[in-house]
C-alpha cells in the first residue's frame, strides 16, 4: 500500500488524485465518493458555502483512514475542502479500492459541516459548528 492520502485542503480537490491514491493493478474495484456543494439547504437557495475545520480535523481524518485501512486491508484515501466553495465545487472526495467489487467500502462519519451558508435571497447566514463529535471511525467492510 502506498502512502496514506488523508488531508484537509484549501485548494480545489481533484477526484483523480484521490482515485490514484487507492488504485493499483491488484484492485479491480475502486469506489470514489464525491460530495459537491448543492444549490439549496432547508428549502432555501444557496449561492456558496464557507467551510471551516476543527484544528484536529486533519489528524482525525488521517486516523479514520488509517483505522479503516488497517481493519480491512484495503487502501483508503480522503480529502476535505475548506474555505469558500461555489455551487458544484467538490467539498469532499473519498475513495477505497478492493481486489473485487464484492468487498465493501468503508463509511466515514460526517463531522464536517458548513460554517456558513449564503442564500440567494440574501437573508442572513446560518452559522454552524465544524468539530468532531466523538463518533469515531466505522467501517461496513468485513474484517480480515
Amino acid at each position: 500500500m502506498s502512502e496514506l492520502l488523508a488531508r484537509i485542503s484549501e485548494q480545489p480537490i481533484h477526484a483523480d488524485t484521490v482515485d490514484a491514491a487507492v488504485a493499483g493493478p491488484k484492485n479491480g474495484a475502486v469506489v470514489v465518493f464525491t460530495g459537491t456543494v448543492r444549490n439549496h439547504d432547508g428549502g432555501q437557495a444557496v449561492s456558496a458555502l464557507e467551510y471551516q475545520a476543527h484544528p484536529d480535523a486533519e489528524r482525525f481524518l488521517q486516523t479514520c483512514c488509517q483505522e479503516v485501512a488497517a481493519s480491512t486491508g484495503l487502501p483508503v484515501a480522503a480529502i476535505h475542502r475548506v474555505g469558500h466553495l461555489e455551487i458544484g465545487d467538490l467539498a469532499l472526495v473519498a475513495a477505497v479500492a478492493a481486489p473485487h467489487r464484492a468487498e465493501r467500502s468503508p463509511r466515514a462519519p460526517n463531522w464536517w459541516s458548513a460554517s456558513s451558508t449564503r442564500y440567494r435571497s440574501g437573508s442572513g447566514n446560518t452559522s454552524r459548528t465544524a468539530s468532531p463529535n466523538g463518533s469515531g471511525c466505522r467501517s461496513n467492510a468485513p474484517r480480515r
